[in-house]
């Protein structure tokens, strides 16, 4: 699969957005989870862990993980202000979680763990202890923003684990780590999940999350383990349909096809496009990046549908660069709105990595299976 998931956390306002989007669960009933909505890395949102009892958000874009793979997180973080835990705090799992997705506190729930130890260092644990099997000498307790990046192999007893922090790596391996067997909840491997302690005195800001492996995908430019790990600091930045595009079979509730798929959060059947004819195509123009980046990794594109009640139907997402064009693999939609992500890591026009320019003159959408 290689990319499996990425978030810039920019269009949400609280974290039931995040929920209502399908991206993620969220259990928030002690309300210590929020979106700071201009405090990211860039100026735009952040997710925003404050002290408190656990509150969780998960997804499961980590999900049919086998031993032997290996799993990758690459997000920025930062404490609300130069406070260090209580005690030793775990608040970020990969490729793990527990069986009712309510705690990263514990060794029994969550493995392997990313934590902050009471000297303000990050630390990596894995399963069957809960305490640090790697620490990298930063203090990140210091209310500044960190790049930090996660490679964990998934083995019952020769896990390898990387931890890099500001582009240092203290960590190269743990060979004899058990990185895949949770006991009772070993059918759970399958989430990434973020979660808030009462001990972490501070609020935890994290951005840009982008999660891939070491599968190959058969994508041109598509990130894996092996050829990119540590990929070193990157922006994630949202952008949305913003002009009608050069294809508009899809028909839309109302006015223009756009201006029904353009919303922050999906919502749902209130303004949708909608088809049952194969090969229809609606495209989008979007709206261009705020800057101009050194280089791109590539376009993850999203959307959110379904098929009619009982049935289901497909979908690619679907790219128009200049005349050339890029179709991703085919996505099954069932009767209930579910959200997808597909990766083009390289601009179809010109077969190489792609530019703010070109990202910026590309249409984006969506064709009927």
């Amino acid at each position: 699969m290689a990319v499996r998931f990425t978030d810039g956390f920019d269009l949400y306002t609280t974290p039931t957005d995040m929920d209502d989007t399908r991206q993620w669960f969220v259990e928030n009933s002690s309300g210590n989870l929020s979106i700071a909505t201009t405090a990211g890395k860039y100026g735009g949102g952040a997710l925003a862990l404050a002290s408190g009892s656990a509150d969780t958000v998960f997804n499961t874009f980590a999900s049919g993980l086998s031993s032997g793979n290996t799993i990758c997180a690459s997000f920025m973080l930062k404490t609300s202000a130069a406070t260090k835990p209580t005690n030793g705090v775990y608040f970020f799992g990969i490729g793990s979680a527990t069986a009712n997705h309510s705690r990263v506190s514990s060794d029994s729930d969550v493995f392997p763990t990313l934590g902050i130890s009471i000297d303000g260092r990050l630390n990596l644990a894995l399963a069957g202890s809960i305490g640090a099997e790697a620490y990298v000498d930063i203090n990140v307790c210091d209310g500044l923003w960190h790049h930090v990046e996660i490679a964990v192999k998934t083995d019952n007893s020769t896990g390898i684990s990387r931890l890099v922090v500001d582009g240092v790596e203290s960590l190269q391996s743990i060979t004899s780590g058990d990185t895949l067997t949770l006991g009772a909840n070993s059918d759970a491997r399958d989430r990434v999940i973020c979660g808030t302690n009462t001990a972490q005195q501070t609020t935890f800001y994290i951005d840009d999350l982008l999660i891939y492996d070491d599968v190959s995908s058969g994508i041109a430019g598509d990130l894996t383990y092996t050829s990119n790990f540590p990929l070193g600091e990157v922006r994630i930045e949202t952008i949305q349909p913003n002009g009608v595009g050069t294809n508009s079979d899809w028909t839309p509730t109302s006015g223009d096809n756009y201006t029904n798929v353009d919303e922050n959060v999906a919502d749902d059947d209130t303004t949708i496009v909608a088809t049952g004819t194969a090969t229809d195509l609606d495209t989008y123009a979007f709206s261009n990046l705020s800057g101009t980046p050194s280089s791109v990794y590539g376009v993850m594109i999203g959307s959110v549908g379904k098929a009619s009640p009982g049935a289901t139907t497909g979908i690619k997402h679907y790219t128009l660069s200049s005349a050339a064009t890029d179709e991703s693999a085919a996505i099954t939609l069932v009767g209930a709105y579910q959200f997808n992500q597909t990766f083009v890591g390289q601009d179809p026009n010109t077969t190489a990595a792609w530019t703010a320019s070109g990202i910026n003159a590309a249409e984006f959408g969506i064709e009927k299976q």
